[in-house]
């Protein structure tokens, strides 16, 4: 019973990177059952190794998001203290950080272990990524084409400010088309470093299909920041060296993207920027409104949630709209809501996703280019406060790391094959 349920999370977790966020977090809630449940079963000496590298290599990552969420807990009570704060707001803006930061990573910490055992139930995850990016990437096209938003109902349309060039900016079941974007960004990277690791034919062919997938969606979306950051994550993920020995396919595969591109205007949006006020693009106001709140609460921020009249306040002052209250630079969006103590924290977590790739061997490549991805994308949009690209990160960031366990335990499982195998033919191993 408890080898169906983890089949059954394992390919549903697949479908949670499509969707809105709420699943992921049931999810969430069934793997803490699950763990719950396994304390009163015996382990087996491979699960119980697997389980020790996985969250042993994770640790880092664990104790800098406790850290992250201390600090900015001290930001919170620090900014009620000084009054004039909303202490409901402050509280809900929280909980929203607590859920979606250190509850959910604990969450999948406590399960994904399970992936690192001979792969089998990742095999399963590739496949249903596969299969629902297919779905995705059908869908978007249809809804480049016809605009249908079936998340608010099947006789739903998107809105005319998703509509540019001709085409909608599509969104997927996300709701959101920057969320989308940089979510299969992302996903284009990861699943094709999972596809170079991996060694099962038939899982390597589902991770090259979901991340084709993801690929085209990113050129379709008509989304800038996403288009730029997945090109310079793949140039991250592939050396040099691999591509200088295969030029010849890489032109080929360049040239075919950017024809396309160009023929069905996938690249579009980019022309904007030579227009007045970067077509459009109210990023370097939400920039400097957010600077000023950040230096004005420099020390424990402005708090998360609430505080709509105080924005507000600081976009009417520079003259401008103040219809989207946010960042759109998630590290502008930490520093106005939590100050320079919630930075603190932030810069802590960074660091040891950058701790945790550099003491990777089989995925070290892989993983940088993952949190590269990350950390760009969070320069030109609140990737890092996105509900839905912070469940995305943690599943790829865990599976990668689930990639390297196993080819540990894979290759202790050989030496140990060929010690015992030296020992029956009389031969001494030291």
């Amino acid at each position: 019973m408890l080898n169906i349920a983890i089949i059954i999370i394992s390919i549903l977790s697949g479908f949670s990177l499509f969707v809105p966020v709420f699943s992921g977090y049931f999810l969430a809630l069934l793997m803490l059952l699950i763990g719950g449940v396994a304390k009163f079963l015996p382990m087996q000496p491979v699960e119980t190794r697997c389980k020790y590298q996985f969250q042993e290599r994770l640790r880092g990552v664990s104790r800098a998001l406790l850290l992250f969420a201390a600090l900015c807990g001290l930001s919170c009570a620090a900014s009620f203290g000084m009054g004039g704060y909303d202490g409901k707001d402050l509280l809900r803006g929280y909980l929203h950080f607590l859920a979606k930061n250190p509850v959910l990573w604990f969450s999948y910490w406590s399960f994904y272990w399970r992936f690192s055992i001979e792969g089998k139930d990742r095999q399963n995850f590739s496949w249903s990524f596969a299969v629902f990016s297919l779905v995705n990437l059908f869908y978007c096209i249809a809804q480049r084409s016809f605009g249908f938003d079936w998340i608010h109902g099947f006789s739903a349309v998107l809105p005319e400010n998703r509509f540019s060039n001709s085409v909608y900016r599509v969104s997927g079941f996300m709701g959101h088309p920057l969320s989308l974007g940089y979510c299969q960004a992302l996903a284009c990277v990861a699943a094709l470093a999972l596809g170079f690791g991996c060694h099962r034919r038939w899982e390597k062919f589902a991770w090259y299909v979901g991340a084709v997938s993801a690929l085209i969606v990113v050129m379709i979306s008509g989304s800038r920041g996403p288009q730029l950051v997945l090109l310079i994550g793949l140039l991250t993920l592939f050396p040099l060296s691999v591509v200088a020995k295969n030029w010849k396919i890489s032109v080929a595969v360049v040239l075919t993207l950017l024809l396309l591109g160009v023929k069905f205007g996938f690249f579009a949006r980019f022309y904007e920027l030579s227009s007045a006020n970067l077509g459009g693009d109210m990023r370097m106001t939400h920039w400097a409104v957010y600077w000023h709140v950040f230096m004005d609460h420099f020390l424990f921020g402005i708090g998360p949630g609430g505080q709509e009249a105080a924005i507000s306040a600081y976009y009417l002052s520079v003259g401008a709209s103040d219809n989207i209250k946010i960042a759109h630079n998630a590290f502008l969006q930490y520093g106005a809501e939590y100050g320079a103590i919630g930075l603190v924290g932030l810069a802590a977590v960074v660091f040891a996703w950058f701790k945790l790739a550099l003491g990777l061997v089989l995925v070290r490549r892989s993983m940088l280019a993952v949190i590269l991805v990350t950390l760009l994308g969070a320069f030109t949009q609140n990737n890092l406060q996105d509900s839905e690209y912070v469940l995305s990160f943690t599943v790829w960031l865990m599976l990668l790391v689930t990639l390297e366990v196993e080819a540990g335990e894979s290759s202790k499982a050989r030496r140990t094959k060929t010690q015992n195998s030296l020992t029956r033919e009389g031969v001494e191993v030291t």
